[in-house]
Parts: structure tokens; sequence; C-alpha cells
């Protein structure tokens, strides 16, 4: 470990872009944040699984055209829940084995790269680590390494013919740190940048300290110890931060009425589905395909049957009775609330979408009025809750239902923007939008309450009680609308009222 002057040019590793779910700066807006910072190149590395090979190229070419930094495309993807980076690579590379993919990254002219360890506690699969040239032994984000000193933990991971790495896994201008790549020479092509570091012409730093490739046996020693020692104390702000966050949000929502007005007992459930049973044709009651919605245009009407928030009663109760009858529900997740108490585990969305059930987007945080929400945070809302599914099924997700019934267009048009193709929201009717190409549904909801008779009459399409549906939907919007923030007290109110 050494102070002082650095070598000629400092490259940020591991950044994403607006073409990232979860990212929030444009390439150029990244160049410039680089530039500010002293870097004079960015290795960018966007959610694979985010792109397709079309965005891929629109990003090379936005990357082409930044001014004052050099960007070079890249992408990160996920293999089975572990990241691997492909960094310096300008042609995109979709094979669905790893060790072929890592082999077409290397003849592209770029590296493989193993994301974060920290965030697996440095236990990695050998498949996963036999495709990687590099370890990312230091990433400065908060929750994994931190930007003062690389883990030594990690440099195990390296064997004898990988090099370490490091990285910001920056999405955002909060993420940004000074840790660096640190080249021995300039260099004006991410070819030059990638073969100095496949060279060893590199060292990493921090603009206080420079680490090589090794680290000597004392410095390990006291490094390992200064990282456990921050584990233990991230792990528990995260923790109490989730807590706080999470329990607090969650208390507001089991506070009021409103949820448990739409809850029901199991027997009152299965008297629910006997009634849909009695008046829906075999084969109706099924999933919706987002790329065919309308069912193939067969004359069997399609009756899905969808369920909000991600409680745990999905996994324990509803996806059994369903499968009794040969139903499959479809299930959205708030994925703030995945793990808590009485909502679904990963393993339970993991085994509900294994059983053939569908699994769709809640939002992250199921925020109170979304449709108050401000564009930027309307599009992470949706964008983030997409990925985190997405990584955790390993398929795309591209359905999603309206938190709160709270919809407008501006809510529509993000959910577009995040890839989902199909939105449900809680207005009560049968006619189809579509907004920028995303399919907006209504749906009829089930009270606590209600008769099982009126269930099935507006499962047989029946007239008089979906009137009646839409006409109590639009007096609520009346209401909302002319009580603003205070219509949600006045509900509550009334509904503890009804229920007492």
């Amino acid at each position: 470990m050494l102070a002082g002057e650095g070598p000629p040019i400092k490259v940020m590793a591991h950044a994403h872009t607006l073409f990232s779910s979860d990212g929030e700066l444009s390439p150029q807006e990244l160049a410039d944040l680089a530039r500010g910072r002293g870097f004079a190149a960015v290795l960018v590395a966007d959610h694979f699984e985010s792109l397709t090979a079309q965005r891929f190229a629109e990003l090379r070419q936005l990357c082409a055209g930044v001014t004052g930094c050099l960007v070079a495309p890249g992408y990160e993807r996920s293999w089975s829940g572990y990241h691997v980076l492909a960094l310096g690579v300008d042609r995109w590379v979709d094979d669905g084995d790893i060790g072929a993919w890592a082999t077409q990254v290397r003849d592209a002219g770029g590296i493989t790269v193993l994301a974060h360890p920290s965030r697996y506690r440095h236990r990695v699969p050998d498949g996963v680590l036999a495709a990687c040239d590099a370890v990312e032994v230091w990433n400065s984000k908060f929750g994994y390494d931190g930007a003062l000193a690389p883990n030594p933990v990690a440099y195990r991971l390296m064997g004898s013919r990988r090099f370490p790495m490091c990285g910001q896994d920056l999405h955002g201008r909060r993420h940004a740190s000074s840790v660096a790549l640190q080249l021995a020479q300039p260099c004006a092509t991410a070819r030059e940048i990638i073969d100095c570091v496949k060279h060893g012409a590199y060292v990493m730093g921090n603009g206080l300290w420079q680490f090589d490739k090794r680290l000597s046996a004392p410095l390990a020693s006291v490094l390992a110890l200064f990282h456990h020692g921050r584990r233990i104390a991230v792990d528990s702000a995260i923790r109490m931060r989730r807590l706080t966050r999470t329990g607090r949000r969650r208390n507001r929502r089991r506070a009021g009425p409103g949820a448990d007005h739409y809850k029901l007992d199991s027997g009152e459930f299965e008297e629910h589905c006997r009634a849909i049973a009695n008046v829906a044709p075999p084969g109706a009651v099924r999933l919706i395909d987002p790329g065919d919605p309308g069912g193939g245009g067969g004359a069997t009407p399609i009756v899905p049957l969808t369920f909000d928030d991600g409680g745990r009663s999905a996994y324990e109760h509803i996806a059994d009775v369903l499968e009794a009858r040969g139903w499959r529900g479809l299930f959205f997740v708030t994925t703030d609330y995945v793990g808590a108490p009485a909502f679904l585990t990963s393993e339970q969305i993991r085994a509900l979408r294994a059983r053939g059930h569908g699994v769709g987007t809640h939002s992250c945080s199921h925020p109170d009025r979304m449709h108050l929400l401000p564009w930027g945070q309307l599009v992470r809302e949706w964008t983030r809750s997409v990925r985190i599914l997405s990584d955790l099924l390993g398929e795309p997700v591209t359905t999603g239902s309206v938190p709160g019934g709270c919809y407008s267009g501006a809510v529509a048009r993000a959910a577009a923007e995040a890839g989902i193709r199909v939105l449900f929201t809680s207005r009560p009717t049968a006619t189809p939008r579509f907004a920028d190409g995303c399919l907006v549904l209504g749906r009829y909801a089930i009270r606590r309450g209600m008769a099982p008779t009126t269930t099935a009459s507006l499962a047989a399409g029946r007239l008089p009680p979906r009137l009646r549906e839409a006409a109590w939907w639009n007096a609520k919007r009346v209401a909302n609308a002319l009580g603003g923030t205070y219509y949600g007290s006045l509900r509550k109110f009334l509904l503890e009222r009804l229920q007492s």
C-alpha cells in the first residue's frame, strides 16, 4: 500500500446508466459526473436483463457520442443469482451457457468479472467462478466493501490466474466514490484499457492509498479485521434501516381497515371459488399471457384470478385451493416486503411460479397515492420491482397491478417504460385500454361480506352487478377528487364504523 500521486489515468469501472432498470443517469450525464471527479474513462455494466440486442446497440451508439470522457459499453448478467460483468465489450452476447458466453465476451475484446462477491459472503459456485477473468475485490458501495480499502477475503477467489478489480457499482450520483483503476499509461480506447488491465499495468486506488494485485500477509490481516468489523456494523445498520422503514410502512398499512376490507377467511374464499366454478366455462380460469392477452381470440373467456400485495397466505392457502380445481392464480408482489413477517419469502415466490402460478409486480413500496408521485419516482417504483422479481425468478416479469387503485395515465406510461405489458387496475370495467403499448385491464374486487352469488354474476359477465360496481367506484373517485388528502381519513372512518 502506497500513499502519494497516482498514475496518469483514472478509470471508473462497474457503472450503470438509464439502460439499467434501476439506473438514473444517461451516458452523457455519467460521463460528466466522472469527468468532474477526475476520471478519464468509464466502463459501463448495465443490467443484461434490462437490455436486448437492439437496446444494447442504442447504448453503444450513445456511448460513442459522449464527449469529455471515454465511456465504454458493457453489461452485468445474473447467473442463478450470481452477477458477472462483461466489461469493454461492444457486442451483444446472449449465449445461455456461462462458459460459452464468457468465451464469446473475450473474443469480442472484453473481460468477465465476478461482481461484488461480498454480496454472496464470498461463496461462489465453481462454474460461475471458472467463467471469470477477474474478481471485484473492492466494490465501493456502502453495503458491500466501502470506499476505504479492498476486501482481502475476496482475493482468495482469484486463484492463480484471475486478477483483482475495483468498481463503484454506480447507479446514481449518490453512489459515486473516488475508487478507481489507475492505469500506468494513457489509453484512447476501451480495448487499450482492457489490455492494460489484462497485462497488470494498473493499481487500485481511492485518492489516499493504492493497492497492488496482491496483498502482503500483514496488510491482509489488518484489512480482514477491518472488514469483519465493518461487515457487522453495516449489516446491523441495514437491518435497522429496513426494520424501521418497512415496519413503519407495514404498520401504516395494517393500522387502517382498507386492506382488511378485501381479506377473506379461508371458508369465505372457498365459497367464492365454488361460485366462480359454477358459472365459469371449463378452462376459463387461467393466467393471461402477456404475449397473447386475448387468449388467441377463442370463444372461451378468460377469468383471471389476481391477488395483490404478496401476503404469505398466497403460498400457505390460496394456491392449494386454486390447484385443487386445476386453476392457477396471478400474485402481485410488493418487493420491499419480500421476507417480512406475513409476506412471501423469495423461496415461496419461486415455488409458486414453479407450480404454474403467475407472479407480477405490485410496486416496490406500495405508495399510498401512487398517481401523485413525480415521474422519476413512478419509474423507479416499477423498474426496481420488475428487476428484483425478474432476477429472483430468472425470467422477465411483464405483468403488474396498481397499488391502492391509484391509477393514472402517468402510472401506466411509467409501467410501460419498465417493460410491463399487462397492467391491472382496481377499476371495475371489462373494457381494455392501451398506454404506450401496455394493455390496461380493470378488475372486479371480491370484498369481505360480499355474497358468493354476486361473485358468480360478476364472473359470468352479467350487467347489473357490474353496473353497480362501476357506480360505487365512480362515487369513490368523486369523493377522492373532492376530498383530496382528506379522503383517506374519511374512508378509514367509514370503514371502521361499518366493521364495528
